[in-house]
């Protein structure tokens, strides 16, 4: 029947998907006919749902289990239009047992993708549709979206309205047997904690998820959380716990094979490095990082590799690959809308131009990121906030430059939207900087 349709050119066979198309025209002709039987549209609408949902269930036991992450991952890429749809029609046809597993799979691969603000709003949307549902997959399906949804809020800078959102999940999740969902809810507490700098708490909640994780099964959780203790610790104070933990983490990591949870871990590592003027050890767990999360297309974790590296190459004096280091991960970073990494690039830039010589250019990126109000928070696990690192930026130039053109260059920087700051960085003509300089 297929090869008869192909023959007539009304499907069409894609020999590198191994999949059939159909034209947009004759598929909407299709369902037009068929939502004309509407119990057989609805039982059809059903079935394609519940398929999708099966293969989401598939997925995400993939993309949590190391060595099977890309196979995961392109599973879902691959019909993300379908499973939206299918998502869609368990909210319309109350079923939050099939929205369940949906978010699970969406919360790895819209993280991956860096679509932090299409994420937000989709769980959003299944948030409010089983809020108030009776039953436990309905507090499940509602809790479990709204963890997720708090997650992305945070990234998107809204940390404070999404506290109370991933605590009421958690707290309506504890009651539940569905431990999976638990731990998601857990782990997005925790990230929103280390975005406020409460490191007792992110500790706290670390040791509970992994001893969570590895006694139900999901080590990949467990391992992830390796990543928050060491961060917990170093802004504790506790140096040596911080490197045993990563050490432990990353063994068994590379040992498993995974691919999503890695960088990560190099990143908290490289960071450590850093912070003990280690740079060339720095700048290799970087370069890795960076490595593991192209080869995924992690794009958050790639841009938190570039920054890292951008910072290391502008602490070795080199300003010109610091300068285009910087820019690519604050392209990156401006497509996901991360606000605070925004910050936090901005000001890396900002010295960047005091370096080469641009003290006015520099003086006005850093008093625009101060100015800003998503900056008055710490970078993760630093004792200081965005804004107090331009400042000690703007300390320094004001030191050394007229103060006339100083005063200019802040008060234009400080009346200047980040947003725009940020489309003038990535846009502007940079041929008048010196190669290696």
């Amino acid at each position: 029947q297929l090869s008869n349709l192909v023959s007539k050119s009304l499907i069409v066979f894609d020999r590198e998907s191994n999949r059939y198309s159909v034209h947009e025209l004759l598929r909407q002709y299709a369902e037009a006919e068929l939502a004309a039987e509407s119990a057989r549209f609805e039982a059809s609408l059903a079935d394609h749902a519940q398929y999708f949902a099966d293969r989401a269930v598939i997925a995400t036991q993939e993309l949590i289990e190391a060595g099977k992450q890309e196979t995961g991952l392109r599973l879902v890429e691959a019909d993300l239009d379908n499973m939206r749809a299918a998502l869609r029609h368990a909210c319309r046809s109350d079923k939050p047992d099939l929205a369940r597993e949906f978010l699970l799979a969406f919360s790895w691969v819209y993280e991956i993708n860096g679509w932090v603000k299409a994420c937000a709003e989709l769980c959003t949307e299944v948030r409010e549709t089983f809020e108030g549902g009776e039953g436990q997959d309905a507090a499940v399906a509602s809790s479990l979206a709204a963890a997720v949804e708090a997650k992305f809020l945070t990234n998107l800078g809204l940390v404070e309205s999404a506290a109370p959102i991933v605590e009421a999940a958690v707290s309506s999740l504890r009651t539940t047997d569905d431990v999976l969902a638990y731990i998601v809810a857990l782990e997005s507490l925790s990230e929103i904690m280390a975005y406020r700098g409460e490191a007792d708490r992110v500790l706290e909640l670390s040791i509970e998820t992994r001893r969570i994780g590895a006694e139900s099964g999901f080590g990949l959780y467990s391992a992830a959380m390796s990543g928050y203790m060491a961060g917990a610790y170093l802004q504790k104070g506790d140096v040596e716990s911080a490197v045993e933990v990563l050490r432990e983490g990353e063994k068994a990591l590379v040992a498993a094979g995974d691919l999503m949870v890695l960088g990560w871990v190099l990143h908290m590592q490289a960071s450590l490095a850093l912070a003990q003027s280690r740079l060339n050890e720095g700048a290799s767990l970087h370069s890795r990082q960076i490595e593991v999360a192209r080869r995924i297309g992690y794009v958050r974790v790639l841009a938190l590799g570039l920054t890292g590296l951008g910072q290391i190459q502008l602490e070795q004096g080199e300003s010109g690959s610091a300068d285009t280091t910087l820019r690519e991960a604050l392209d990156l970073f401006d497509r996901m809308g991360l606000v605070a990494e925004i910050g936090h690039v901005t000001t890396l830039l900002a010295r960047v131009m005091a370096n080469r010589g641009d003290a006015e250019r520099a003086a006005e990126v850093a008093s625009c990121v101060r100015a800003d109000p998503s900056s008055d928070r710490p970078w993760l696990f630093q004792p200081t906030t965005i804004a107090e690192s331009a400042a000690a930026v703007l300390d320094h130039l004001s030191a050394t430059m007229d103060a006339e053109v100083y005063a200019s260059a802040v008060a234009r920087g400080e009346v200047k939207g980040l947003d725009v700051l940020v489309k003038e960085l990535l846009t502007e003509d940079r041929t008048y900087l010196t190669a290696g300089a």
